[in-house]
């Protein structure tokens, strides 16, 4: 099978996205999506439409909204998210980014069940090319590498410019 699966890791607020963000740029085959965060709110940016979404909302948002912690969210964020997960033709881009896995699809919320869907249909297909970026916080790497069962990954440390440095490779301890 490809290792085709990174795992980009880091502390919350540690530019992660941003070096996403960097990275993508003229790269005109991917799929996925980003979560920037622009003075101070979250947003959901689809990277096949490139427009950005409001995804973190306030109290006086009139639609559903999901709670994480201190951070209120915009449930239909999370719809649009779930049915691209859900519509994946294997082999459409380059790169396909999911920024990010958090506490939430750890829980079985969030992206799930479609998350699981997509990450056990992505390592089944071996003659897919598609590179697979994930973002997961540093606390949680372990809980989601177990939870996917994601043995044969590369770990991320840094994206510059075209380039992926990475910690270790498959197979190496966690």
């Amino acid at each position: 099978m490809l290792n085709n699966i990174f795992i980009l890791t880091g502390p919350v607020q540690s530019g992660k996205t941003t070096m996403l963000m960097d990275f993508m740029t003229g790269k005109g085959h991917a799929g996925g999506f980003l979560c920037p965060d622009i003075g101070g709110k979250r947003f959901y940016l689809p990277l096949n439409e490139r427009i950005l979404i409001p995804f973190q909302v306030d109290e006086n948002y009139s639609g559903v909204k999901v709670a994480v912690g201190k951070f209120t969210f915009s449930a239909s964020v999370f719809d649009k998210a779930r049915s691209m997960l859900d519509g994946y033709q294997p082999n459409s881009n380059e790169w396909f980014i999911l920024d990010e896995i958090g506490k939430l699809e750890v829980s079985g919320l969030g992206l799930e069940p479609s998350l699981t869907k997509f990450i056990n249909n992505f390592k089944n297909q071996q003659a897919d090319h598609t590179k697979l970026i994930i973002v997961v916080r540093d606390y949680l790497l372990k809980e989601v590498v177990e939870k996917y069962q994601i043995q044969d990954r590369t770990i991320l440390k840094e994206i510059t410019g075209s380039s992926l440095s990475f910690i270790e490779h498959p197979g190496l301890k966690d």
